[in-house]
């Protein structure tokens, strides 16, 4: 249960990444369509799952438990999830992606993270 909230928050933080990119266009159409009108964006993903907009693709590739290195492991009774991520940039502009870029939360708590974990 724990790899699921973890991936889907990290997929939701992704999201925010790229949505954080993004332009607001209302089309000036005049229509008077709300904006609660329009379909509601999916927030999840899960391996094999991309993420479309602006021109960036993001794609989950895969999720994995790793109990660390000779010099790096986690707590006692705790395991490092290691999600991988393909990234494309299809737009015009420059990204800069990296370990920093995401939150992580597991069972709706905020986890710091150690930049030397994603190094491995």
């Amino acid at each position: 249960m724990k790899k699921r909230i973890l991936l889907s928050l990290l997929c939701a933080a992704a999201l925010v990444l790229c949505a954080g990119c993004g332009s607001s266009t209302d089309g000036g159409s005049g229509s008077g369509e709300s904006s609660s009108s329009q379909v509601e964006e999916k927030t999840s993903f899960g391996v094999g799952e991309t993420y479309e907009g602006d021109g960036v693709k993001i794609t989950l590739n895969k999720v994995e438990e790793n109990e660390g290195t000779q010099y790096l492991k986690p707590d006692k009774g705790n395991t490092f999830i290691v999600c991988e991520f393909t990234v494309e940039n299809g737009s015009d502009k420059e990204l800069l992606i990296s370990a920093a870029s995401f939150d992580a939360y597991a069972d709706d708590e905020a986890i710091s993270l150690s930049i030397s974990a994603s190094y491995e």
